[in-house]
């Protein structure tokens, strides 16, 4: 019935504080706590249909039930169904009517009224003891928050205490490192006093000793100074000495230059003789050149070779037709039959010239050919060159007549030329004496003639 409803919502919906404002009456609490209880998300509105699902569950009347049904249909006077909605205003006034109808349907309606009075007492009571207790709750648990931070400081102090005592006997450790320390220090100290008046009485021993060896140092400077000025007499004396020497050996080459100068002008004299005399006596003109060609050891350089080989070439053109002293043109007799080709007239070398003056093999041209040893006792017949008036004879003659003893072997490069006049073969004699005054140079080819030193230049 009505009753068991009334007093079964209020028990389940009563809040556990009472609030400090004004008490509504029990039948408006509990029409405010059905309404918040099917509006959990606070929108102001709630669905007929959640309104009667919770009236069913808290009564425990079904859905057929003919005073929900009224109640439905008062909820929803429209008839929408599932989709009907009704405000807090609505409901609280639809709620008052249909339970003011169940009251006057419903039995023993007195005694529920008188019952839920008490109830309402009751409840309001154990409200204020809840709130005493409550607040003996809050009180306890500020004492024990205090009693939290107290035991807090304590451990920090505790932990402070602890941490003191540490450095305390950290510091006692170090007190007693410093007094063994001090200890020790104060031994060294001793000991270095002992050693510094022991480095003073070598430091006057050493400032003696300065002063000695400062006093030796200036005689050693003085010394020094003294063998400075000889040693520059010396060198002076040496230099003196230097060109004293160098001036006698100039005197002593320039004296060999006059010398070799003189015999040179003899030699080309006696040539100049001789090509005058080539149509009387053209073997003698032979032998003498041969003879003469070992001395001559210096000759032209391969540059002036050239230059001496063009000046005849210019000559050649433009004096061909004057007449020259000699008739003809040296050949040797394998020649005549390849009259266009170069030949070579070999010397020999004797045996006491076969070695230098370091005891090494003389150095021989390329084509030189050298006899053996044996040979030397067994003179062979060469060809010699004689000049003649149009054609040429060979003529034989031993080989020791031919050449003298020279330093190097050297042969006689002859070649088919046209002839050559005078003049120019005195003027090759003179360029001759100039390489030969000017120094020594390496051995040419020279057109026409070669002529040798009688002895080495000197040197």
């Amino acid at each position: 019935g009505l009753g068991p409803l009334i007093s079964s919502v209020y028990l389940w919906e009563q809040p556990e504080e009472v609030s400090p404002g004004p008490l509504l009456s029990l039948e408006e609490q509990i029409l405010n706590s059905t309404f918040e209880a099917c509006d959990p998300q606070r929108t102001g509105t709630v669905a007929v249909t959640h309104v009667l699902a919770y009236l069913e569950a808290v009564t425990g009347q079904g859905p057929q039930d003919t005073r929900l049904q009224t109640l439905a249909r008062s909820l929803d006077p429209k008839g929408k169904g599932p989709g009907a909605t009704v405000d807090l205003d609505t409901f609280l006034v639809v709620m008052r009517d249909w339970i003011a109808a169940c009251q006057l349907h419903g039995p023993a309606t007195a005694d529920l009224l008188s019952s839920l009075e008490d109830l309402e007492l009751s409840n309001r009571r154990l409200a204020g003891e809840n709130a005493k207790l409550q607040r003996s709750v809050e009180t306890a648990e500020e004492g024990s928050a205090r009693l939290t931070e107290e035991i807090l400081a304590l451990r920090r102090q505790l932990r402070s205490s602890q941490q003191a005592l540490q450095f305390a006997k950290a510091v006692d450790e170090e007190l007693e490192d410093l007094k063994s320390l001090a200890k020790s220090l104060e031994e060294k100290n001793r000991r270095l006093l002992a050693q510094a008046r022991q480095t003073e009485k070598e430091q006057q021993h050493l400032v003696a000793e300065v002063e000695t060896l400062q006093e030796e140092n200036g005689k050693l400077l003085a010394e020094r100074d003294g063998v400075k000025r000889r040693n520059e007499e010396l060198a002076t004396e040496k230099d003196a000495l230097k060109r004293t020497r160098h001036t006698e050996s100039l005197a002593k080459t320039l004296e060999e230059y006059r010398m070799t100068t003189q015999e040179l002008r003899r030699e080309i004299s006696h040539l100049e003789e001789q090509l005058n005399q080539t149509s009387g006596g053209p073997e003698e003109l032979l032998e003498g050149a041969q003879a003469r060609r070992v001395g001559w050891t210096t000759l032209l350089p391969t540059s002036l070779g050239l230059e001496i080989e063009a000046i005849c070439q210019k000559q050649e053109m433009a004096g061909s037709e004057l007449s020259s002293p000699l008739c003809g043109v040296w050949q040797w007799e394998e020649v005549i039959s390849e009259p266009h080709e170069e030949t070579e007239f070999p010397s020999e070398v004797p045996t006491g010239a076969q070695s230098n003056s370091e005891g090494e093999p003389a150095h021989l041209e390329e084509g030189t050919k050298v006899p053996s040893r044996g040979s030397s006792a067994e003179p062979e017949l060469q060809q010699a060159l004689v000049p003649v008036v149009k054609e040429l004879v060979p003529a034989r003659r031993p080989w020791g007549q031919c050449c003298l003893h020279s330093r190097h072997c050297q042969r006689l490069r002859v070649t088919q030329h046209p002839l050559v006049p005078a003049p120019i073969l005195g003027l090759l004699l003179l360029l001759l004496l100039s390489v030969l005054l000017l120094g020594q140079s390496p051995t040419p080819t020279w057109p026409h003639l070669q002529l040798c030193y009688l002895q080495p230049p000197p040197v």
